[in-house]
């Protein structure tokens, strides 16, 4: 399957940069697209679950990893029906914290967003899903999730021992696993810096006039009509 969709799609997109070299997808950019695409081979594996079951989120897939020539197993409609759970659960705070810091990193400049591109999807939505009661906002004092946001990521940065007890919801991974751990770590390093200069911005724009220094509980304890 890997083989073949490296031929069909190179041939199919002739005006579109098809970059076969990933181990785990194939990417195309540029020609008629208007974003990147990545097209990651992979197969159904039915777990013991699913097959009692035959929950949507109890099954999952085998996905092919080029220079290694062997396949990885992978639960994604598990982490999908976790963060959908814990989501409700917050009463949105949790995809509001994840779309937050996928915002953040598509409005850097190219020279940071290379780097900070290292956390995936999948890796800022495990980060966002271990901050817990950190996402206990009232509706009305959602800004507050930001400067939650900035103490959960600057916890990821000093705490290398909280860091690498992280795994991705499903259990399948480490957030910050072996194969990219340096980059991923620079990611969050450049993602933890931008998201402080946020919250420093909106503490600006809020403080009253006799406060001189950073203070979290001005921006914890705002509330927004």
């Amino acid at each position: 399957m890997r083989v073949e969709s490296e031929s069909i799609l190179a041939k199919n997109f002739p005006q579109v940069d098809v970059n076969i070299k990933n181990n785990k997808s194939i990417s195309l950019e540029g020609g008629s697209l208007k974003r990147k695409v990545d097209i990651v081979p992979s197969c159904w594996y039915d777990t013991v679950e699913y097959q009692k079951t035959k929950n949507k989120a109890d099954r999952g897939i085998n996905i092919y990893h080029k220079e290694n020539h062997e396949l990885i197993f992978n639960q994604p409609f598990k982490h999908i029906d976790l963060i959908e759970k814990k989501d409700i659960f917050y009463k949105g705070n949790l995809k509001m914290v994840i779309r937050l810091m996928k915002n953040m990193i598509a409005d850097m400049p190219d020279y940071k967003k290379r780097k900070a591109k290292k956390l995936s999807s999948f890796d800022l939505a495990s980060i966002a899903y271990y901050m817990d009661s950190y996402l206990n906002v009232p509706f009305n004092m959602r800004i507050a999730l930001v400067e939650k946001l900035r103490s959960h990521l600057n916890k990821l940065v000093q705490d290398k021992t909280f860091r690498d007890s992280l795994y991705v919801p499903d259990n399948s991974r480490k957030i910050f696993n072996a194969e990219d751990y340096n980059e991923k770590v620079e990611a969050l390093n450049i993602l933890a810096s931008d998201i402080s200069d946020l919250a420093m911005a909106i503490f600006n724009d809020i403080k009253p006039l006799y406060v001189n220094q950073f203070d979290s509980n001005i921006i914890l304890n705002k509330q927004v009509a």
